[in-house]
């Protein structure tokens, strides 16, 4: 089986692999299947897209992005996370809207 993870994975696969994890996605499925029951699901490599989105809550997906503060299978830190600055200023002001809307 494998798992889909949203990113270019060529140079963590190599890492993993370093480290005798396998690969991106053997990773990802392992996540994946302990967060959600599906290894096979779509996600970021962290966490699967059906785990991401609460229920009753907007949706918002942004390609390229992660929930993990470092690049996969490292300890640098990345610019695609969830909370970095440029990456919030794409979510933040849909989910304001939303809050003034109610």
């Amino acid at each position: 089986a494998s798992a889909s993870v949203g990113l270019d994975v060529s140079d963590a696969d190599a890492l993993y692999a370093r480290r005798g994890e396998g690969s991106a996605g053997r990773v990802a499925f392992s996540n994946y299947l302990a967060l959600s029951g599906d290894g096979g699901a779509m996600g970021d490599g962290v966490i699967p897209v059906a785990v991401a989105h609460l229920e009753g809550a907007t949706q918002v997906t942004l390609d390229g992005v992660l929930h993990s503060i470092n690049e996969a299978g490292t300890a640098l830190p990345t610019e695609r996370w969830y909370g970095s600055e440029a990456i919030v200023d794409a979510w933040l002001q849909p989910m304001l809207a939303e809050l003034w809307q109610a």
